[in-house]
């Protein structure tokens, strides 16, 4: 955590990590916001009516059914890189839904 106080009397307080870094090597010091590369990937379905997540990708920003967000809490839940849709006792998802994700690379 930094708190930067400024001569002005403002402060600025940031939790640094999680692409936030404090930069001292300027005057006065700054608080740097690292760019982050998101990829949207096309989910293949499996036998089991599981999802394939993409390699790197365990816990995805976003998760799109047809076109339509969906929330881990309430949609869908991740085991390993299998992605599975809590609507019901088994899988509705059909072979011709469209799931993609959005990862942080």
């Amino acid at each position: 955590m930094a708190v930067l106080v400024f001569q002005s009397g403002k402060a600025i307080l940031a939790v640094l990590g999680e692409g936030l870094t404090l930069d001292t090597t300027v005057s006065p010091p700054v608080i740097r916001a690292a760019a982050s590369t998101v990829t949207a990937s096309k989910l293949v379905r499996e036998a089991d009516g599981s999802w394939t997540l993409p390699a790197g990708c365990s816990s995805p920003l976003a998760v799109y059914r047809n076109g339509l967000r969906q929330w881990a809490a309430d949609d869908y839940s991740i085991s390993g890189s299998a992605l599975r849709f809590r609507d019901g006792a088994a899988d509705p998802s059909l072979n011709d839904d469209t799931v993609i994700t959005e990862c942080k690379q």
